[in-house]
């Protein structure tokens, strides 16, 4: 029998006491591939459309935890403030302050509570009244620190850790969730997530609520479900919203893991739920797993201003310069030795209708790595009785390098090779002399399931 076991990687971002070992998983795509859509949603004056797939390869095997942070545990430090027991205050008292002005306390009904600090970021409500922040350059609102977003105006980043920081500040768990040009919050209440809109900062938001009686995967899906909470412009722009990226605080009010929606992951999401959708940019591809972006460290955006190369992070770990990407890019590189084995395991419902699963692998390019063909027939894939090289399925040397400078090795596996309402295990193999290095990213669900296999027993 092969042992498997995890892949450890130590990782931090700027502020070193934030620094710690990460769990990891390989950082691959998984789709399952399709003629068609289950539905195609529309807006009602039919402004906007997007293709959904419904409750297909749900995978309940996996859950999120949620740990409050505390006055003692290391915490994202801000550069306005910078010392931890006054930002621990900080977030205190504008908790109590704003309940206490709603004539409420932390013995009033969680709903309550929520949509009352949600209320907070309202334009009119305590929004308008915050200074500019004058511990960076312009523009200063371009803060992602949650005690930053709390003290002064800010973009929409730094309003939803705010938002965040003050839900765990009064035991609810929360996260923030990246939509590409915007983010927002989610807050568990009741046992149900409730969306968390800031775009109600601006004057002329025309209405738009804060506090919402759903989640974010309900509002974006069904729009004109939550009228009464929304004006009629922003119907479209939600049903254009992508699935989303999920970001955790970690217990340190902001934490690197990061989670897109797919069908691996949206019943950890949303446990409560009965109904999930996942959105398609073309009707035809299913996301079940999505990893080969990346992830984020705690302290993206402005942070990187003032001298500090934005390209470090994704070089981080890796002997060799994998990584010309942008700030927001990084991964954690685990050598990927001869005989060595890499997994991942993806449960599958019912097959009808879908033409084959589609994984998506990143190789890092290494100097010395000149992704000649022989290679290629030395790296494997396996998926139950579907065993094939990647050179033999097409996917040698891969497409060109992409924004990480990874080049993306992407194989087709049959339907035939995969079992319907189980699990069925992705499995490559380095049959070659090299020493490549793998792409990981910080894992965010348990149980974790070591990735890393010794030669075959």
């Amino acid at each position: 029998m092969t042992e498997w076991r995890a892949v450890r990687i130590y990782g931090c971002g700027h502020q070193p006491h934030m620094g710690r070992e990460w769990n990891c998983d390989p950082a691959w795509d998984v789709a399952a591939l399709y003629e068609k859509p289950d539905e195609e949603l529309a807006a009602p004056d039919g402004s906007a459309r997007r293709f959904v797939f419904w409750n297909r390869h749900i995978d309940r095997r996996f859950h999120l935890e949620y740990p409050r942070t505390t006055r003692e545990a290391p915490r994202l430090r801000s550069q306005a403030v910078g010392d931890p027991e006054r930002e621990w205050q900080t977030v205190l008292e504008h908790r109590d302050r704003y309940l206490a002005n709603a004539g409420l306390s932390l013995q009033s009904p969680p709903e309550a509570i929520v949509k009352c600090l949600a209320d907070t970021f309202k334009h009119d409500a305590y929004f308008k009244y915050k200074p500019a922040c004058l511990a960076y350059g312009e523009p200063t609102r371009e803060l992602t620190n949650p005690i930053e977003g709390l003290l002064y105006l800010s973009f929409c980043v730094g309003c939803a850790h705010a938002m965040a920081a003050l839900a765990d500040a009064c035991g609810y768990p929360a996260r923030t969730i990246g939509l590409g040009g915007h983010r927002v919050a989610e807050v568990l209440v009741n046992g149900r997530w409730h969306f968390i809109e800031n775009s109600c900062r601006h004057a002329d938001s025309n209405g738009l609520a804060a506090f919402f009686p759903a989640g974010f995967m309900q509002v974006t899906l069904e729009p004109w479900k939550f009228m009464d909470y929304l004006p009629l412009k922003k119907v479209a722009g939600y049903l254009k919203a992508p699935n989303g990226q999920f970001h955790f605080m970690g217990g340190t009010w902001k934490c690197p893991v990061t989670l897109r929606f797919g069908a691996s992951n949206a019943h950890a999401l949303y446990p409560e739920l009965e109904r999930w959708g996942i959105k398609s940019g073309d009707g035809r591809r299913l996301q079940i797993l999505a990893r080969a972006g990346g992830f984020y460290w705690e302290n993206e955006l402005k942070e990187l201003k003032g001298g500090v190369d934005p390209h470090w992070r994704g070089k981080q770990n890796c002997p060799f310069p994998a990584s010309d990407a942008g700030p927001a890019a990084a991964f954690l590189y685990h050598p990927f030795r001869p005989g060595e084995r890499i997994r991942q395991s993806v449960w599958l419902g019912d097959l009808e209708g879908m033409r084959g699963l589609e994984v998506t692998i990143p190789v890092a390019p290494e100097p010395h790595l000149d992704f000649r063909p022989a290679l290629g027939q030395q790296l494997t894939v396996q998926v139950g009785d579907f065993n094939k090289s990647l050179a033999d399925l097409a996917a040698w040397p891969g497409a060109e390098p992409d924004r990480s400078g990874h080049r993306p090795c992407t194989v087709t596996v049959p339907v035939s090779a995969l079992k319907p309402h189980s699990v069925n295990w992705i499995v490559l193999e380095n049959r070659s002399a090299e020493v490549l290095q793998a792409p990981f990213i910080p894992a965010a669900m348990e149980p974790y399931i070591a990735p890393l296999g010794g030669p075959r027993g």
